[in-house]
């Protein structure tokens, strides 16, 4: 029984480090057992996907380069929402991450000079979403955006 009980808090232990490492290492999908997310629809927009759980389970639709880094739109079906993920690279620029849904919704993000895994928010999307990459050098000056659309 002890030993049972000591195997069960490993595993536990392997499998928290496991989805730590992942989100630390730019990718945002969960391992391990997925938990029901806590919001759908159109009341997803403008929320965290971790932190709602429609990471889980969740897969990348659309992916480009953009301002020397790669952005993703990830596509969670439990949800019906997208969101961005961007790898900005160490450029000391600034970055906005914007998002528009199927049904007119939509997010801006910015990344402001950091380097690495950023993401935006959830944004309801039932149909292809346009997702767009702007980068300018200072706060001042105007975003130059890349922009694209998800095949339906």
């Amino acid at each position: 029984m002890r030993m049972r009980k000591k195997l069960a808090t490993v595993r536990h232990l392997v499998a928290s480090l496991g989805t730590a490492a992942l989100i630390a290492g730019g990718l945002v999908v969960g391992t391990g057992t997925a938990e029901a997310a806590t919001c759908s629809g159109s009341g997803c927009t403008g929320l965290d996907p971790v932190k709602t759980e429609c990471n889980q389970n969740a897969y990348i639709v659309l992916q480009e380069t953009a301002w020397g880094g790669t952005a993703n739109l990830w596509w969670s079906p439990e949800c019906q929402s997208n969101w961005i993920q961007y790898d900005a690279p160490d450029s000391g620029e600034l970055y906005d991450l914007g998002l528009t849904g199927s049904t007119g919704y939509g997010d801006t993000t910015y990344v402001i000079r950091t380097a690495g895994w950023s993401w935006g928010n959830l944004v309801y999307s039932p149909g292809a979403a346009q997702m767009c990459i702007g980068e300018t050098y200072s706060p001042d000056l105007p975003f130059k955006f890349e922009c694209w659309t998800q095949s339906s």
